[in-house]
């Protein structure tokens, strides 16, 4: 045991009483007061427009943004109290930086929205907005910081390039002779997780919302009619549409409706010091610093500071039996034994980086679960089930929450999103999402919450799925280098003779340019074959089949035998999904959409023909239905080779029923 771990261990104010890192019992006690208050106060309405199931960050700010804007009847159920669950013990960390655009929209909106409910609601909720330092300490770091700043643009939230003498001169006690590099973006930091939540929840009561909490969910059944019965520990609600918000719970209300969500706990801990002199000696408050190779954040909390590690792959810990067997009856606000081991290469770290923590005496320990889908994204939007909508999986709730909550409350009302933000669709995940694959993915995941983001990047755990093409082995055996698209493996590019397929991510020129050109070169004067598997298939079929299509694509139907390229157009017009769709039978279509937009393409149909009862049917046949393309000015000529249907006429957007007669097809 290192001599970090054996002072940690020896100071007094390490006890393990495990408490947030602000007035815990301050806010115990303002809690249970709200919980008389609101659970007790008034009945709860056996009717509904909106029931949303969970009152932490997600729950609220839904509910206060669909109140915001006018919808009446929104109704939150919290079996617990608010902040119950994840919320209340994250330790609040606010930061416009991302690095997809979508994302940083949400993030962007989250902050503002921070820095204004206050105001609107009287309340403190604690926001420090001092900034964030992105540390890099390697060559490779300063690589990635580069790449980001390039792909940064115009984008809100500023950021710039910090040497290690500007570094200094923000942080006056951090260490800065290993640091090469900072990424700073100067309207980050943190807020108080618990008030913040509570003041949301004020606005939203004071728009119309309704606030239950101690009320919990036992069933749901959804109607003939498309709403939902709510049947609670007092009485049923019905209501026309329920958001399962319900954080680590959230699997276990997705079963009380017939289906299953791809979430699990993961243990986070963080640990806060008591006053450090010189902390308190500052003159301004530190931007939060993440140490990117040591796998941490750190800032100040008061006089103290604040250090929250992810620990690695191997040795951080999940909540599988929950996943298994269910939360616990009766956690909410409970937290789980500190283990200070795994903490301990990340902390003598932290001691480099800021040497005055060496001597730092330890005031609380908090370990609690945070809920993980398999690639940290959370799932936001409507579920397959009608009017069932989801905002579960927030690995990154609070900067999320404000966001989020805008974000679905605007698609419910509207009828459509604000903007296409698919990489947190919640069915971008299907059934070839195994509980195995969970696991795997949320450990790798929360492992590698600081790892180095290279250009596309691949991950290996949980691989491969069940999706893979009848192709696979004879791809692989070509020398294919696999990628992971929507669980499909799918060749990246093709080795040459006595090259490995190996993945040797880089920013600059890697190992697969020369191979990539190769393949374009016979292309481009041969031909080459493409398996394009994992495109979404499927099929429309009925007597209203093509009436159906017509009202909702903007391109006119095909007749019989040719396809089109068509869009489905939301209610103002704009384009929500792109598809192929070929007329192979009077009453039938085949329609071909992209593998990352499946369920969810298959969603939008599936909706629109259940509220204007069309008499059409679905089949999702993607897994059924193999996909080879052959491209190039040699190709015709090799797919006369398998059919004498290929040497005749076969016109642009057209398609034939094949059936091969060649020995080479054999």
């Amino acid at each position: 045991m290192s001599q970090l771990l054996w002072h940690l261990r020896g100071v007094s104010g390490l006890r393990l009483v495990v408490k947030p890192a602000v007035s815990a019992v301050r806010k115990l006690s303002t809690s249970l007061t709200c919980y008389n208050n609101v659970t007790f106060g008034r009945e709860c309405p056996d009717t509904a427009e909106t029931v949303i199931i969970g009152g932490g960050i997600a729950g609220t700010s839904i509910a206060y943004h669909l109140a915001r804007q006018g919808q009446k009847g929104v109704i939150l159920l919290e079996k617990s109290e608010l902040t119950a669950g994840s919320t209340w013990h994250a330790a609040g960390l606010t930061t416009t930086f991302h690095g997809t655009v979508n994302l940083k929209k949400i993030h962007y909106y989250s902050l503002n929205m921070y820095a204004h409910i206050a105001q609107e609601t009287d309340q403190e909720i604690g926001l420090h907005l001092p900034g964030t330092i992105r540390l890099a300490t390697t060559p490779v770091r300063v690589d990635e910081m580069k790449y980001q700043m390039s792909r940064h643009g115009n984008h809100e939230a500023p950021q710039c390039l910090l040497t290690p003498e500007q570094v200094k001169l923000l942080v006056p006690i951090a260490n800065v002779d290993n640091i090469l590099m900072g990424l700073y973006t100067a309207s980050d930091g943190h807020v108080d997780p618990y008030s913040l939540t509570q003041a949301i929840a004020k606005g939203a009561r004071k728009y119309g919302a309704l606030i239950f909490q101690g009320l919990g969910v036992t069933t749901l059944n959804l109607r003939e009619d498309g709403r939902w019965v709510v049947s609670t520990t007092e009485g049923d609600i019905l209501a026309n549409r329920v958001v399962n918000a319900a954080g680590f719970w959230a699997k276990e209300i997705a079963k009380l409706a017939g289906s299953d969500l791809p979430l699990v706990p993961n243990h986070h801990q963080y640990l806060v010091t008591s006053t450090v002199p010189e902390v308190k000696a500052l003159k301004r408050e530190i931007p939060v610093l993440r140490h990117l190779e040591g796998s941490f954040y750190l800032r100040m909390e008061r006089d103290g500071l604040l250090i929250g590690p992810y620990e690695s792959t191997h040795t951080m810990r999940q909540c599988e039996d929950w996943m298994w067997n269910g939360v616990p009856e009766g956690f909410g606000k409970e937290l789980f034994e500190p283990d200070m081991d795994r903490l301990e290469p990340h902390l003598e770290i932290a001691m480099q980086l800021v040497p005055c923590f060496a001597d730092a005496s330890i005031q609380s320990v908090v370990n609690g679960p945070i809920t993980y889908t398999p690639d940290v994204l959370p799932l936001v939007g409507p579920d397959m089930l009608p009017n069932m909508w989801l905002a579960a999986g927030f690995g990154y709730g609070i900067i999320h929450g404000g966001g989020m909550g805008s974000y679905l409350a605007s698609w419910i009302i509207n009828g459509q999103p604000p903007f296409e933000m698919t990489e947190c669709d919640p069915l971008r995940f299907g059934s070839w999402t195994t509980n195995d694959y969970v696991l795997a993915k949320a450990r790798e995941s929360y492992g590698m919450n600081n790892a180095v983001t290279y250009p596309h990047e691949e991950r290996f755990a949980g691989r491969p799925t069940s999706r893979v093409s009848g192709a696979h082995e004879v791809l692989e055996s070509e020398g294919a280098c696999m990628q992971i698209h929507s669980g499909w493996e799918q060749p990246a590019w093709f080795t040459s003779p006595g090259q490995q397929p190996q993945y040797c991510p880089s920013f600059q020129r890697t190992n697969w340019h020369e191979a990539v050109e190769k393949e374009v070169d016979l292309v481009m004067t041969s031909a080459g074959i493409i398996d394009l598997t994992p495109f979404a298939k499927i099929i429309v079929q009925g007597r209203q089949a093509a009436a159906f299509m017509d009202y909702m694509t903007a391109n006119s139907v095909p007749p019989l035998g040719r396809t089109v390229i068509t869009h489905i157009l939301s209610p103002t017009g704009h384009v929500y999904a792109e598809l192929t769709v070929t007329r192979t039978h009077e009453d039938t279509f085949l329609v071909i959409t992209g593998s990352g937009v499946e369920l969810h393409d298959l969603r939008w149909l599936q909706d629109y023909a259940r509220r204007g009862n069309w008499n059409v049917s679905f089949a999702n046949i993607t897994e059924d239905m193999g996909c080879l393309s052959v491209a190039g000015p040699k190709s015709k000529d090799i797919l006369s080779t398998l059919s004498p249907v290929f040497n005749g006429k076969f016109p642009f957007f057209s398609c034939k029923e094949v059936l091969e007669t060649s020995e080479l097809w054999r």
